[in-house]
């Protein structure tokens, strides 16, 4: 089956790290080249390719930040029929090989069938694909030592014999020895053995250093349950702070409180009093207007009290006069009398001038008869106005 896209879920220092070998929609290709530089995780990605295929060995040196048991690769391949099928490998003894929905990912997963098995495993064991399409490092090393050594398998001989390497054993027992002054086996002094020795200590380090996800799980809910415990306890300060602020205003608040009341009783004392009618300000105005107005008068006529009291006391009393008050409050009765009689004259008289007036002017159609009565000696004329 072709491989379009490696998963690899927990695995070495990897987690969910997804390779795309088909980015593009309808792109193809039959070789892939991952680069790197060292400890880019090369060797890891190609020994993942081997644990997705033939399952994970009981031992394994992938669990260096996750849990042996959480352990897992994944991958989307291409059947032969061109359909695809999502594939996961669990560190399981059983039930290990898993197939999922590439388009739904988080869909159950089914128990893989014997076929998808062999189509996995291409007819090769885990050693076959190992020395055919996953030679690394170590690999090398341990084919040179068995050619070294004359072990191999027929490929290997042929594969000398037809490169002409005659000569090779002393070749790479001369390579073996210049090796043997950087690296050999039990040495501690060796440049390599003493940076191999570091790493390991470094790795080890890494390790207790390094924070296993359910232990990070933890400590995440740990943290975020005391995130939302401390916005509570903000909250309630805030609430507890807005409170204080409201008793610390009614505690300000209470002498305006007492005055208050104070004024409240002193108006229920004078709630017999009648009410106030709306116009009782300029009523008010206009009272104190005239008490001012009053006031000025009294001012005003004390004096003239005053004045009028000096120029009494200059006067000389004529007693006699005194004596004749009953005379003269009589003669002023009839001078009053007299004055209303000298008013009606007036008032008649202008009438009678008003008449007088009116004949003047009026028209006057006079026809006079004269018959002649014989009475001795007089002749009676009668006038008739008309």
């Amino acid at each position: 089956m072709k491989i379009k896209k490696l998963i690899l879920d927990r695995y070495g220092v990897f987690t969910d790290r997804e390779i795309d070998f088909y980015p593009e929609q309808g792109s193809a290709g039959h070789l892939h080249l991952l680069y790197g530089p060292n400890e880019a995780g090369k060797s890891t990605t190609l020994n993942a390719l081997a644990d997705l295929r033939f399952g994970f060995p009981h031992s394994t040196s992938m669990d260096f930040i996750h849990n042996s048991q959480e352990l897992a690769v994944s991958a989307v391949m291409e059947r032969p029929d061109g359909t695809e099928v999502g594939v996961r490998r669990l560190k399981k003894r059983k039930g290990d090989l898993k197939i999922f929905d590439p388009n739904a990912p988080d869909a159950l997963e089914q128990d893989a069938d014997v076929e998808l098995v062999a189509l996995l495993e291409a007819g090769l064991s885990r050693q076959d694909f190992q020395q055919m399409y996953g030679i690394d490092h170590s690999r090398l090393q341990e084919g040179g030592r068995q050619l070294v050594n004359g072990e191999g398998d027929l490929g290997s001989a042929l594969f000398e014999a037809s490169a002409g390497t005659v000569g090779l054993k002393s070749i790479l027992a001369s390579l073996a020895g210049e090796a043997g002054k950087y690296f050999t086996p039990r040495a501690s002094t060796r440049e390599i053995n003493k940076s191999a020795k570091r790493l390991s200590e470094l790795a080890k380090e890494l390790k207790q250093r390094q924070v296993k996800p359910a232990v990070w799980a933890e400590k995440d809910k740990s943290f975020r349950d005391a995130k939302r415990h401390r916005e509570r306890l903000l909250e309630d300060m805030e609430n507890q702070r807005r409170e204080l602020a409201q008793a610390q205003k009614l505690r300000a608040a209470l002498p305006t409180l007492g005055k208050i009341d104070g004024f409240r009783r002193s108006l229920d004392e004078l709630a017999h009093l009648p009410d106030l009618s709306s116009d009782i300000r300029d009523r008010r105005l206009s009272a104190q207007q005239g008490i001012k107005r009053a006031t000025l008068d009294i001012s005003t006529l004390e004096e003239a009290i005053r004045i009028s009291d000096g120029e009494l006391a200059g006067f000389d009393i004529d007693h006699q006069v005194l004596e004749a008050q009953e005379s003269v409050e009589a003669l002023d009765r009839q001078r009053d009398r007299y004055s209303e009689a000298l008013e009606q004259w007036r008032a008649s008289r202008s009438a009678v001038e008003q008449k007088q007036q009116e004949l003047v002017l009026a028209p006057v159609k006079i026809r006079c008869y004269l018959p002649q009565f014989k009475n001795g000696d007089k002749t009676t004329f009668i006038a008739i106005f008309q």
